[in-house]
């Protein structure tokens, strides 16, 4: 009712997964997002980190900042290959919570720290069009 315009189509709302989405807000599981996921479901069917493309000219990678699934490991490898694969397309914005440099909380924190570490790298080696992060609820905006 509420994610229609004035003409009756559809909103379409995306989101990726934080700290207020899982019980205990960091290193859950799928069972501690439960209306994340039965919300989602279609989207991040098998962990918190998914791509979606639209055509040949935009691609939105959604991750998941240590929430459900690890920074490391797993999804920073399906990073990697996800920006590889896309690496072509006209737009490629990305998604995340829990910020790399935040700018309203500890920097050294352990997220931040892996997510400097782990996938920092990979958009540095193949930069998408725009990053996305959520957590610390402040603007920043910055130049590479």
């Amino acid at each position: 009712r509420h994610m229609r315009t004035p003409k009756g189509d559809m909103v379409p709302m995306l989101a990726c997964i934080g700290n207020h989405e899982v019980r205990g807000g960091n290193d859950g599981s799928r069972a501690d997002a439960p209306f994340f996921y039965a919300f989602f479901d279609g989207l991040f069917s098998e962990h918190g980190y998914a791509a979606l493309d639209f055509g040949d000219w935009l691609s939105l990678l959604l991750l998941d900042s240590g929430h459900t699934a690890p920074v490391a490991g797993p999804q920073a490898e399906w990073l990697g290959a996800a920006l590889a694969e896309r690496h072509d397309r006209t737009h490629r914005l990305i998604a995340w919570h829990v910020p790399g440099w935040p700018s309203n909380r500890a920097f050294d924190g352990a997220t931040s720290t892996a997510i400097r570490e782990h996938w920092v790298p990979l958009l540095e080696a193949d930069p998408p069009g725009l990053v996305f992060e959520h957590h610390d609820h402040t603007y920043k905006r910055t130049r590479r």
